[in-house]
Parts: structure tokens; sequence; C-alpha cells
């Protein structure tokens, strides 16, 4: 029997979330998953998280490219399943994966050329998503004045690698003079519709009242 093709889209991963944009894919085409692997991670206007396989099989496509905006229920990624392998099973978000026996998640192999060098630190407070700052606690990596290399200096998931690991990224990018035009989406696109919203709809007075209490 052949195999066919089941097609996993992004869910509501909150309450009346419309969209999420790919930050991460854990897995690539080609790559055998299992049930309730995690295999690609998404910000939503809320936070970010990790979305794990409902489907166990071969990844046979994946339609969105990290950067990408997906809207709810668009399709993420296509996996072939084997005609006598289980079907969809029911996966909960932020619950956790339940591990197989004997099942373990594939390598991820760094996208990031690597050199061994000491780690690169820096002053000032640390920039990282929760799910790095959760990384970086298991594999107890302190990330204090550790450099980033995303967006805005922020610490990545392969910066925590790196460092667990006792290298940095060769050739870093340095900080450079100026203003940097960077998309504002997720939680930050979130709050600064809110705060533009407050700014049209509320109304800004203020009143000055002067009373004479000389003569009561």
């Amino acid at each position: 029997m052949s195999d066919h093709i089941e097609v996993f889209s992004l869910p509501d991963v909150g309450e009346g979330l419309t969209e999420g944009e790919i930050l991460a894919w854990h897995v690539q085409v080609g790559d055998v998953v299992v049930i309730n692997q995690l295999i690609v991670e998404v910000e939503t206007a809320k936070a970010a998280v990790e979305l794990p396989s409902p489907f166990a099989g071969t990844v046979a496509e994946l339609h969105a490219r990290p950067g990408e905006v997906v809207p709810v229920g668009a399709p993420l990624i296509s996996i072939a399943v084997a005609a006598a392998a289980p079907t969809r099973e029911s996966v909960l978000v932020g619950y956790g994966v339940r591990h197989a026996g004997g099942a373990q998640r594939r390598a991820r192999k760094a996208s990031t050329i690597l050199a061994a060098a000491p780690i690169a630190r820096h002053q000032g407070p640390t920039r990282a998503k929760p799910l790095v700052r959760k990384l970086a606690k298991d594999l107890g990596v302190d990330l204090t004045g550790l450099s980033g290399s995303g967006r805005s200096g922020d610490v990545t998931r392969d910066d925590v690698l790196l460092a667990a690991n006792g290298l940095t990224a060769a050739n870093p990018t340095p900080p450079t003079g100026g203003d940097d035009r960077v998309p504002v989406r997720g939680v930050q696109r979130a709050m600064a519709e809110a705060m533009v919203l407050s700014a049209f709809t509320a109304p800004h007075v203020t009143v000055w009242v002067e009373v004479d209490m000389s003569r009561t």
C-alpha cells in the first residue's frame, strides 16, 4: 500500500489569533518525524510557541519559509504517511511532548558556520525570547552578556547551542551606526497597534481649574 499525504495547517494557538510568523523549522524535506515531535517555531501576537507534528512519516514539503507570516488555517507542512501508520493524533500545544519509548528527535544541523573561538560577550541586558531562555536554562548556558546574532542583537537558539558547545559564530556582523528599519511583528506589532488605537480613540484632555481659597 502506498503512502498518502497529510497536510498540517497552522492552528489557532491562542484565542482569536489570525496569523503567525515562522521563526524556524526544526525539520527539512526528507526528514522522518514522529507524532508529537516539535517541527516548527511560530511567533504570534501573544508569544512564540513550538508546534508538534500530528502525523508520523516523512516530510514531503514545507509550505512557508522562516520570516513569512502565515494566516491561521493555511498549510504549514505536508507529511507522507505510510498507509498502515496511525492517523492524526490530537495534540495540545503548550502541554509538552509525549515521548514514545526510544523515540528521539533528529539532530538539527546548524546552518551557521562554526569556528572554535571564545564565546563572545557584551555588556548590558540580554535580549532573548522565552523559548530561547528556557533552552539556555536547560543547557546550563549563562545568557548574561552573550552576544546575539538575531534582529536587534537578540540571542537566538543557534547562539545558545553554540555557547553550549563552547563555540561562537565566525565573523559576527558588528553593529553599525544609524537607524535600522526592521519589520514589527508578533507581540511587538500587537502592542504597537493597541497603543495607536488608544491614542486615536481615547480623549487626551488636560483641564486646569483655579480656585481662590483665601476667603473661605
